[in-house]
């Protein structure tokens, strides 16, 4: 019993380690990212065109499309959690 107890927590140790090493790895690209589009910004007034529109348009299709991509990952995390507490509690019960 007690190595299913050591196994169950060094495998739910492990995919914690995972989870935070992929939220560590977005946050530093959504800085980096943050961080390099200000130059677009300063670019920005260098020319004028009516274009505007457009592109506010296409970034609004890339973010449904990257939303779309990460929605089923963050939902799977949050309920592998939420099952692997409900196994935890079975376990010490």
């Amino acid at each position: 019993m007690e190595l299913i107890r050591t196994a169950a927590a060094r495998e739910h140790k492990e995919r914690e380690d995972d989870m935070m090493q992929n939220v560590w790895t977005l946050l530093w690209s959504l800085g980096l990212f943050l961080c390099t589009s200000a130059a677009v910004y300063a670019a920005a007034d260098a020319r004028v065109d009516r274009s505007g529109v457009y592109v506010w348009a296409f970034l609004g299709i890339c973010a449904v499309i990257v939303v779309a991509q990460l929605y089923p990952i963050l939902r799977d995390a949050l309920r592998g959690s939420e099952a692997e507490e409900m196994e935890r509690k079975t376990i010490h019960t």
